[in-house]
């Protein structure tokens, strides 16, 4: 949701109410909060009328080496109330621009326009402490991207993306304080729902003719709890100063529903894509040693309708699913973990991939689960928050150690393929070597499944006849299609399967 941070860039500030704030205060207070994060806020005009301290071209510039942008505000005004708090409101229109330029990749230039509606803030407490509650009608806002000017008369590549942008029913509170330390706030919002659309044209140069992409989303019941602590530092010192300083970032956002559909036209490829999401929730997390992010959500079904591949739709859907991972940010002595989780449970596919597939109704097609959950303990040696170290690092990242195999599942038909365990590694060579460890797996169902799998129009009865001859070496039997297989690997690089040394 970058466009949620041009909605708030200018209220990324407040907290509790135990002292009265003015409005010259509150702006300062705000202009101050803006330059610890590396970005400015200026007016280009201020004048008092009466209580109300008015604003005139209020722009917002960011700039984070990969990407600057800014945004432009007609008027807003801060209005200082009896009761020692400040109204906020700001209904007009936006607009504002910048490039993106990433390694390896163009340069791109970016325009904004839009407009607020129905915007009214309170802000209660003290310029160092205090609550901003505020609401939003609706924001609308249209942005203009595409390759530089430069780049698309060097490559003859022109490519233009439009996008629309609706917010409606949007509200939030943001508590801010500001310490000697640094600054904490605490943010909840919520978007009743937000409407999307974009255009993007691509012309490849000569008589190549152009492809068009067309994409139209919804989100219902967008919310989120985030909480943020930034250390003071020098804007302009290196990369990555604020992770190293202690900054730490929690945040828990959900959806009720989304929608996306997708269309593709040109002459090599027609295609529409339509994704839905139930009910889902999504962390991401920072610390001073490693950054996580997780997520779960519930009915999600992807369709695909394309021309010239047989009869349509494709469709797949996927009752629940989920996803963990973690990674070090920082090289250290010790060993540090990172890890990787993805589950996906009731998986199916509709009539028309069954057709294709299984057409004599071989396979019983229920739905499928897959699971891994795997770790690794490492020594990284590239520290991911400087970015120029990152641009300019060769080798590998860091120094694998083990990898450990909490939880691996498929389960299709009536087989199932289970497995857990844990391999160390020598690094003593270019590459890392296992020495040490074992992997245990269970299988059971599975040599009826291939003779199932063998049958079908699709598949080649050697590759399954080959899959039961590998079983019948690296597996042993434990009764009626249940199969266990321990791979051991030792020093040296030696790999053994059920006692049997095959390297």
């Amino acid at each position: 949701m970058k466009k949620l941070y041009l909605t708030t860039a200018l209220t990324l500030l407040a907290c509790p109410v135990l002292a009265d704030i003015t409005p010259e205060e509150l702006w300062e207070s705000w202009q101050a909060t803006m330059a610890d994060m590396g970005a400015s806020l200026t007016a280009g005009q201020q004048e008092r009328q009466g209580a109300v301290l008015v604003f005139h071209d209020v722009k917002t510039s960011v700039d984070t080496g990969y990407f600057n942008i800014e945004q432009v505000i007609d008027i807003m005004r801060l209005e200082a109330l009896a009761d020692g708090s400040v109204a906020v409101s700001y209904d007009s229109d936006f607009g504002g621009g910048g490039t993106a330029t990433f390694p390896e990749a163009p340069t791109s230039n970016i325009t904004l326009s839009g407009d607020y509606s129905g915007t009214h803030g309170i802000v209660t407490g003290s310029a160092n402490d205090y609550v901003y509650d505020f609401t939003i009608a609706a924001m609308n806002m249209t942005s203009v991207s595409g390759l530089s000017d430069d780049l698309e008369s060097q490559t003859g590549v022109l490519t233009r993306a439009t996008s629309d942008n609706k917010f409606s029913d949007m509200s939030g509170q943001i508590h801010f304080t500001q310490t000697s330390a640094g600054m904490n706030m605490s943010y909840s919002f919520l978007i009743g729902k937000a409407i999307g659309s974009q255009d993007t044209i691509t012309e490849l140069g000569g008589q190549n003719p152009q492809i068009k992409q067309s994409q139209n989303s919804s989100v219902e019941g967008y919310s989120g709890d985030i909480s943020l602590f930034l250390p003071h530092a020098d804007p302009n010192a290196e990369s990555g100063r604020f992770l190293r300083m202690g900054l730490t970032l929690d945040a828990r956002l959900a959806i009720e529903a989304f929608n996306l559909t997708q269309k593709t036209a040109s002459p090599y490829l027609n295609m529409d894509v339509i994704f839905s999401q139930g009910s889902s929730n999504y962390g991401v997390s920072i610390d001073s040693d490693s950054a996580s992010l997780s997520g779960q959500g519930d009915a999600m079904e992807i369709e695909v309708n394309s021309s010239g591949f047989g009869p349509q739709p494709y469709r797949v859907a996927i009752a629940e699913n989920a996803l963990a991972m973690s990674v070090p940010l920082y090289p250290d002595d010790a060993l540090q973990e990172a890890r990787y989780m993805v589950y996906l449970g009731g998986v199916t596919v509709n009539d028309t991939i069954w057709a294709i597939a299984d057409p004599a109704g071989t396979l019983s097609h229920a739905p499928a689960d897959f699971t891994l959950d795997a770790s690794a303990a490492v020594q990284l040696l590239l520290d991911w928050t400087n970015f120029d170290t990152v641009k300019t690092w060769q080798g590998p990242p860091a120094i694998l150690n083990s990898v450990k195999l909490q939880d691996f599942l498929v389960a299709f038909e009536n087989a199932r393929l289970t497995g857990q365990g844990e391999v160390q590694f020598s690094n003593d060579g270019p590459d890392p070597v296992p020495n040490g460890g074992q992997l245990n797996f269970n299988f059971s169902g599975v040599i009826a499944l291939l003779d199932k799998l063998g049958s079908l129009p699709l598949v080649d009865p050697s590759i399954t006849a080959g899959a039961k001859g590998m079983l019948g070496v690296f597996a042993t039997s434990n009764g009626s299609d249940n199969l266990t297989s321990r791979i051991e690997f030792t020093h040296g690089g030696h790999i053994s399967v059920n006692g049997q040394q095959v390297k």
